[in-house]
């Protein structure tokens, strides 16, 4: 790969990603306006991979494109969030079935930070948002446990 295509490929991703985490850490609110052009001011891009880093969070069902009005966060639905649950149990049985990894060092050391963190954050008055924080971080460290790569995918 060219390493101006592989630095494109690496600016989307760090957008998709930071785009995503701001939407599950409901940094964004639900039916929240995404102004594009604040985004790629921010992001210091043209509208156009942002859009594309849009059309990928709309496929993923995060975002939804109004004609002529713009983007919105999806709003939440409970139902729906459970069915994501009961998905997410499943896939991790499959992650213990499915060529599970032996932990290496560093994985057991970050595991024992969560374990830290989860002390502090229960002492906090409103442990919400770092709690909402810290099962995404678990669940990135716990993803590499999985030594199917389809399974991985999927999961994420």
């Amino acid at each position: 790969m060219k390493p101006s295509v592989n630095r494109l490929r690496q600016r989307f991703d760090l957008i998709y990603t930071t785009l995503r985490e701001r939407i599950c850490l409901l940094e964004y609110q639900p039916n929240e306006r995404l102004s594009e052009e604040v985004l790629a001011e921010e992001f210091a891009v043209s509208r156009t991979p942002l859009r594309r880093v849009l059309g990928r969070l709309e496929a993923e069902g995060l975002v939804e494109s109004r004609h002529g009005v713009g983007t919105f966060v999806s709003d939440l639905d409970i139902d729906s969030l459970e069915e994501v649950y009961r998905l997410r149990m499943g896939l991790a049985t499959l992650g213990s079935e499915l060529n599970p990894q032996d932990p290496t060092p560093e994985l057991l050391r970050r595991f024992s930070e969560m374990i830290e963190r989860c002390n502090e954050i229960a002492s906090l008055p409103d442990p919400k948002a770092s709690f909402v924080r810290l099962n995404l971080d678990y669940f990135q460290v716990l993803i590499q446990l999985v030594g199917n790569e389809p399974l991985q995918q999927i999961s994420e």
